[in-house]
């Protein structure tokens, strides 16, 4: 379920031009993600006078939309910022929608990520640079990035999953999707602890799974075993990430299997 010494630049995510830059667990109703592209895209830097909404630090850049395409549940960004400034994006998403954010560079970077009414997930003053949570309301959502002391360079990792939902008396689900070369379509599934889960992947030539607790991120199923299909008696009552892995240097179509009873 994705922001200096002067930058000018354009960023091309999906088709779509982004212009300028620089810089709880509820379960979720059944969502599309907030679409996006995979591949690694560079963002650069315009200068500007201000912003629409406050900040404690001057924004050096024209706050940057990210949009993921469809079908898409993440995205990598890089871009850079002057020491003691910030860079915005902003985001739309779904109230109880999970969002995992990581941002690294070199130098120190941090992260703050709030709305326009003043609900804040995370502050700078956490000086912290990776945020998991679900979204507390629909809406617009602003993810600034902020160097300090010195500049950086930094890559922004944002990852929206797609929440598969069982109503009641339904068990199986199946799902279909095209992951990039060498992606990932990220999965969240709710369950109670007790119950069997379990996933398939076709063709399994292409894929491999990874499967772990969202909350405590216990892993059941490491990239290492490079399994296509898993069965698993779920631990504890909560939201379960089912990550289908793309083995190949092509985009790939896939078909998942999902059973929870």
């Amino acid at each position: 379920m994705l922001r200096m010494k002067t930058l000018i630049g354009i960023c091309v995510i999906g088709g779509l031009i982004l212009a300028g830059c620089a810089g709880q667990t509820v379960p979720s109703p059944e969502a599309q993600p907030t679409q996006a592209p995979q591949e690694s895209e560079t963002v650069g830097s315009l200068p500007t006078t201000g912003s629409d909404l406050p900040s404690d630090l001057p924004l050096v850049c024209k706050p940057v939309r990210i949009s993921f395409d469809e079908g898409g549940t993440n995205l990598t960004l890089k871009g850079g910022v002057a020491g003691d400034t910030t860079c915005r994006y902003i985001f739309w998403g779904e109230k109880d929608q999970l969002i995992s954010v990581d941002l690294q560079s070199t130098n120190d970077v941090f992260l703050s990520i709030f709305d326009s009414v003043g609900r804040v997930l995370q502050s700078f003053e956490e000086e912290g640079s990776s945020y998991r949570g679900y979204l507390p309301a629909d809406g617009d959502w602003y993810l600034d990035v902020k160097a300090v002391p010195s500049d950086a360079n930094y890559s922004l990792y944002l990852e929206f999953p797609e929440r598969l939902n069982f109503p009641e008396g339904i068990y199986e689900k199946s799902a279909i999707a095209t992951v990039p070369a060498a992606g990932v379509h990220n999965f969240i599934i709710w369950a109670e602890g007790g119950q069997k889960l379990s996933v398939d992947v076709k063709p399994a030539k292409n894929f491999i799974l990874e499967v772990y607790e969202v909350n405590g991120g216990d892993v059941l199923l490491s990239t290492q075993s490079g399994s296509s299909s898993f069965e698993v008696v779920l631990p504890e009552l909560g939201d379960y990430m089912v990550n289908v892995i793309n083995q190949t240097n092509e985009p790939q179509d896939f078909s998942l299997s999902v059973e929870v009873r």
